[in-house]
């Protein structure tokens, strides 16, 4: 396969921006002229490389978790023959729904095309194309539609080649310029391509694929789309630093680290190189933070907006590539005795092909062992205690600091889930839908996106501190700006402290938060917290779905035939309530069965001396 031609850029890069030192100031900026006279034709050049066919035949030959998969998205493109053809279809502000399909329609048609012959694919690729060429336009006003459709028509385009009628092909280029590349182009819209957030990786990746597909067309345009992103990827890829703890959470480094390997990888086959983008700080590490956020149950430490359970991720399959390491292969997920499945419709799992592609290139090297014990610090920092790899009822304790303004953030500082005995027993609430929630405070002259103080964002026990188990003061909310920070980790004694003082305000003079893991079946959470003045209360809390009978001193929780004991150390003459939030309070909550909140109000002693708080779990007192 020719490439297209390596070229000499140079970007200054500010020591700030967490890309290799080897990288400053030794690439510079892509120009038209270069390449117009270095692009080849031959194709593909999106992520395929030459041979893959092969190589994805003699890796399913020799490894029955490649084989699935490839099976897997043959069966899921054979049900996409009879699917009906994609409409523009915009729920509230959004297509992406649409986008997100095509992206799974065009990316597991052309792979079946490539590897069957068989024109069924080819033809029904072709459709595709010209239904989303046809479209209006493919949404600007959200360009997370525009990324992703971009990346599907590039990438349909790219694999079929010109086994694509010459009208077709003539079609989707017109429409991936003028609905893509060239809508990227808006000046309101560049600060999309700047942020610190999921939306840089995708928006970035839509774009790059356009100009690899376009730039016999626009080198120019193309260009500036390239140089745009070597300037502006720096500021999402932050994210990962120092150690990979990746600030949106699991769920959306599943999203943005997707996109994020995509465009490495398009660039690599594409140029021949990556520009040493996957040097930036942490990012390598950060395939360990998603593996390490998955708990012995199965379920993910889902803060933010995380959910309990990821699948299969496709990114995992790039790291694993490219290191070697067996960790990342989910054969845990492809080899499941109850089998893997991937459906012709839904967004789930729309880059598969590409993670069998990269698949087919796996070399297996040194495993490398995760951490019993581990931080991650950054903007959002987080610890994972667990007692073992291998046993599904293994105790499981994860806690994180952070602040209500970070991306996709809940006023959670402090805030802990804890496992034992396979059942989840210290939950967090995850997430909502958003189109529900953005319509309701619409009408109502708010937005579910705002992070100030007083935003109606906080009214959701999912997103305010109401709805976590952390510590409330005089029950008012946490300051949205106020950090939790993390200032003590120790792997072998295995705890972790956090400064939660500017969660609550001027009235706290100190407030920390320690976690002890005491044995592989209980452990420890220590407050100790000091007030300006008398009179004010705390409440700790922790939120469940178990049943719970108070008992003196304490609580025990059943769920799923299990039992864990919850015991009050400080104050001696502590003793739980029980709130309950199955229906929630507001209209609008997240209604999640048996929902309770286990509370223990406490107040310092008169005479301002430090509040002392300290409650275990576990299954043996």
């Amino acid at each position: 396969m020719k490439l297209i031609g390596a070229l000499l850029l140079s970007l200054l890069i500010s020591p700030a921006i967490p890309f290799a030192k080897a990288q400053v100031g030794a690439i510079g900026p892509f120009s038209a002229k270069k390449l117009e006279r270095r692009l080849e034709s031959e194709r593909p050049r999106l992520i395929w490389r030459k041979g893959d066919e092969r190589r994805i035949a003699a890796a399913a030959s020799r490894d029955p978790a490649v084989a699935i998969l490839r099976d897997e998205i043959l069966t899921a493109a054979e049900a996409m023959l009879s699917v009906p053809v994609l409409e523009r279809n915009q729920v509230g502000r959004r297509i992406l729904a649409t986008s997100r399909k095509a992206l799974k329609r065009g990316s597991y048609l052309s792979m079946a095309w490539r590897m069957t012959g068989d024109r069924r694919y080819l033809e029904r690729a072709e459709a595709l194309l010209i239904a989303v060429s046809r479209f209006d336009d493919w949404n600007p006003s959200h360009f997370l539609d525009v990324a992703e459709m971009s990346l599907a028509v590039a990438l349909t385009l790219d694999w079929c080649g010109d086994d694509l009628s010459p009208e077709t092909r003539s079609l989707a280029r017109d429409s991936l310029y003028e609905f893509g590349l060239k809508a990227g182009e808006n000046p309101r819209l560049q600060e999309i391509f700047a942020r610190d957030s999921n939306w840089n990786q995708v928006c970035n990746a839509g774009m790059v694929a356009a100009a690899i597909e376009l730039a016999d067309r626009d080198p120019e345009m193309a260009a500036r789309a390239l140089n745009r992103m070597l300037a502006n990827l720096p500021k999402a890829m932050a994210a990962y630093a120092p150690d990979g703890a990746y600030e949106e959470g699991a769920m959306y480094w599943a999203y943005g680290t997707l996109f994020n390997v995509v465009l490495i990888d398009a660039l690599k086959t594409g140029f021949g190189r990556t520009y040493k983008i996957e040097k930036a700080f942490g990012f390598m590490e950060s395939a360990d933070f998603v593996r390490l956020m998955e708990a012995p149950s199965g379920k993910y430490y889902n803060y933010y907006d995380g959910e309990l359970e990821l699948g299969f991720s496709e990114a995992l399959s790039w790291f694993a590539r490219q290191t070697g390491n067996p960790n990342y292969l989910q054969n845990e997920v492809l080899l499941d005795e109850d089998g893997f499945r991937l459906s012709a419709e839904g967004p789930d799992e729309r880059l598969a092909p590409v993670s069998l592609l990269w698949l087919s290139h796996f070399n297996e090297k040194k495993e490398v062992e995760l951490p019993l014990s581990w931080r991650g610090r950054g903007d959002n920092p987080l610890v994972v205690f667990r007692s073992s790899f291998d046993d599904p009822n293994a105790l499981f304790l994860g806690a994180k600091g952070g602040k209500g303004t970070n991306h996709h953030a809940n006023l959670d500082g402090g805030s802990f889930v804890f496992e034992l005995d396979g059942v989840r027993w210290g939950i967090d609430l995850g997430n909502q839908s958003y189109h529900p929630l953005e319509e309701y405070y619409k009408s109502r002259g708010g937005s579910i996106w705002g992070t100030h103080q007083s935003s109606v964002r906080w009214d959701l026990l999912t997103k305010n501190n109401f709805g976590h188990s952390t510590l409330t003061v005089d029950s008012k909310l946490h300051v949205s700006r106020g950090r939790a920070l993390l200032t003590r980790f120790d792997a072998k004694s295995k705890t972790a402290s956090f400064n939660l003082k500017e969660l609550f305000g001027a009235e706290v003079k100190r407030a920390m938060r320690s976690f002890q893991v005491l044995s592989d079946s209980a452990v420890k959470i220590s407050d100790q917290l000091l007030f300006a003045e008398e009179g004010h209360e705390v409440r700790w809390q922790l939120m469940t779905v178990a049943e719970v009978k108070l008992v003196e001193g304490g609580a025990i929780l059943r769920q799923d035939g299990k039992t864990l004991q919850v015991s009050i150390a400080q104050p001696s003459d502590g003793q739980f309530s029980v709130t309950k939030l199955d229906p929630p309070p507001h209209e609008m909550d997240k209604r999640i069965p048996n929902l309770k909140r286990l509370d223990l109000v406490a107040m310092p002693d008169v005479g301002g001396g430090p509040l002392a708080i300290e409650v275990v779990l576990g299954s043996e007192l």
